[in-house]
């Protein structure tokens, strides 16, 4: 059996770093520079620096395809592909797709990863329904044999889909079918995308307190899994749905705490931005010890965006 893209580089450095066979292993043996440059790229991707992530992973590309190694094109056009969706130049994605499928059907490998992309791909273009269709076509298994985190990606699409529609009862149905993938033991990451659309579909229900705690619990799946900028963002919804939910003292501290998040991460603008709505909050709130901590992070802020 042919390995999916997603486990290729997985184990070959795997292999790497442990000098053993009891790693799966690609066809051929596992090339140190690819290894350094593809985990370079994972590295950049988790810290949510897109730029340097694709960087490397183009130069793991051309390193692929001066070896001719199908698996390895596949691979590594679809980590350029995903790094393209997240900037959203769509076009330029569709075309580096197009070569990883192309590689896909030369090695006789399971096309499941990039059915996920091009379904991701066609949500981020506003094209709902074939989004949609892809999804089914996932689910299905019509034409690949999908694993437990493409099913988890296709059913939360279709939640997610559902979700714009301010369709409850479908979006719950989705999230129901993919709650069981989150895995054994659960993965951090998939724990947080199930509580991040559990949160979504509570807003829809009219239940801001409860998505907040949703909220939460997507925040701490992420924190687990290092994904900060993500992290980042899902403090500031569990601020929103508190205040939402009428509740200033769990928004303050959430919005205070992304605010601050963002601040460590460097990004110093929409830090102040979240912190002016943090520190609405903790007025209602009437917090005098995060007042005079939000305070001291404005001033830090502030500072630093004038520095120079």
């Amino acid at each position: 059996m042919k390995m999916p893209l997603r486990s290729i580089l997985l184990a070959l450095a795997a292999a790497i770093a442990a000098g053993c066979s009891s790693a799966p292993m690609p066809a051929e043996p596992p090339d140190p520079e690819l290894v350094t440059l593809a985990d370079s790229g994972h590295q950049a991707f988790r810290a949510g620096s897109l730029s340097k992530a694709e960087e490397s992973y183009r130069r793991a590309l051309d390193r692929a395809r001066a070896m001719d190694n199908a698996e390895l094109i596949g691979a590594q056009a679809y980590n350029v592909a995903v790094c393209l969706i997240e900037t959203k130049r769509y076009d330029e994605a569709t075309v580096v797709l197009q070569e990883a499928m192309a590689e896909e059907r030369r090695r006789g490998g399971d096309p499941s990863d990039l059915m996920v992309a091009l379904a991701k791909l066609a949500y981020r273009k506003g094209d709902r329904r074939g989004a949609a269709e892809e999804a089914d076509r996932i689910i299905r298994g019509e034409g690949a044999i999908p694993g437990e985190a493409h099913l988890l990606d296709a059913h939360l699409l279709k939640a997610r889909i559902a979700a714009d529609a301010l369709d409850a009862a479908a979006a719950r149905a989705s999230l129901a079918a993919a709650e069981p993938l989150a895995g054994d033991p659960p993965l951090p990451h998939r724990v947080a995308a199930l509580a991040g659309m559990r949160g979504r579909i509570l807003l829809i229900e009219n239940k801001p307190a409860e998505a907040g705690a949703a909220f939460d619990a997507e925040v701490d799946a992420l924190r687990e899994a290092g994904r900060y900028p993500d992290m980042a963002a899902a403090i500031e919804r569990a601020g929103d749905a508190y205040l939402r939910a009428g509740i200033p003292a769990q928004a303050a501290d959430r919005l205070y705490r992304s605010a601050r998040a963002l601040a460590g991460q460097g990004r110093r603008e929409p830090a102040l931005a979240i912190l002016a709505r943090a520190i609405e909050a903790i007025e209602k709130a009437d917090d005098r010890g995060l007042r005079i901590r939000a305070a001291s992070l404005k001033r830090e802020l502030e500072a630093e965006v004038e520095a120079p």
